[in-house]
């Protein structure tokens, strides 16, 4: 009977190692989706009114189709605007799905201020607050001072990470701020097009990387190598971009298959690793963002 049963044990193994990856069946962590609803008497931030495209009410329920053609397991909201009362309504829209949606990064302007710890204190003990995004440097301020560091050292205390746009701030400073907290986790929006601000940032473990632009053009292609060489399968996750994907000829569909193509050539491993596993491991979403 044993002997029957390991056979049997055996066989299932096999069986389910001879199924080919593919980029229909390949589980995704989705690590950047935005939500907005345009009809809001104050407005958004972003998209802007000009583009007709992304100018609509974008909510949960306009994600499910996505998740269904997909299999997108889990997905992480990225606050688009950096008003601190978006940051509660993300959390808010989301909260019924939590198991889908099991993380949102808040953008708050008021990062560097001595505002900022009022802000973080009303998000700082909801699990599904993983991070604090970093769009763009403030107009009315310098963007690294001591009071930067001490809020993003007050994140990395209470196990939050930090998202931030290379294209915009200067490699020495991200470099710098990545030196003195190598507590906190740092993920490295890239677009696909400029490489050069971030390469050496790759010797230092905290910092991970993010490609929320479509691969399928050959400059990003290119580009998308030379990161790889420098920071490997363990710390480079996928991230969609949607609802930016509606600008693709092919959607959502042609974003995935982009990148999914260039890391098949990479291993099955690699697959699962950039897709899967990455996102989950940083962002904290297996068991949610242990609170202090």
């Amino acid at each position: 009977m044993k002997v029957i049963l390991a056979l049997s044990l055996l066989l299932f193994q096999q069986i389910i190692s001879a199924i080919e990856m593919t980029v229909e069946n390949i589980e995704i962590v989705d690590s950047h989706i935005h939500f907005f609803d345009t009809s809001r008497p104050d407005g958004v931030m972003w998209p802007p009114k000009r583009n007709k495209v992304l100018h609509v009410p974008t909510l949960p329920e306009h994600y499910k189709e996505i998740v269904k053609e997909n299999n997108v397991k889990k997905a992480v909201v990225v606050q688009a605007s950096n008003w601190v009362s978006d940051a509660n309504w993300n959390l808010k829209v989301t909260e019924n799905e939590a198991d889908l949606y099991a993380g949102v990064v808040c953008n708050l302007s008021t990062l560097g201020t001595k505002q900022f710890r009022k802000d973080i204190d009303k998000l700082i003990q909801n699990p599904r607050a993983v991070g604090i995004r970093i769009t763009h440097p403030p107009k009315d301020r310098k963007f690294y001072s001591a009071q930067l560091i001490k809020d993003l050292k007050y994140i990395a205390e209470h196990n939050m990470s930090l998202d931030i746009l290379h294209a915009r701030f200067e490699s020495d400073t991200l470099i710098e701020i990545a030196k003195q907290l190598p507590e906190l986790n740092i993920m490295i929006g890239l677009s696909g097009k400029k490489t050069d601000l971030i390469l050496e940032l790759e010797r230092l473990p905290n910092v991970f990387c993010k490609f929320t632009n479509d691969l399928s053009k050959s400059e990003t292609r290119k580009n998308f190598e030379i990161i790889w060489q420098k920071f490997g399968p363990d710390r480079i996750v996928f991230g969609s971009n949607w609802p930016a994907t509606k600008l693709t000829p092919n959607g959502y569909a042609q974003t995935k298959k982009a990148l999914f193509d260039i890391l098949k050539e990479k291993g099955d491993d690699a697959v699962k690793k950039v897709f899967y596993d990455n996102a989950l491991k940083f962002y904290q979403l297996e068991n949610g963002r242990k609170l202090k």
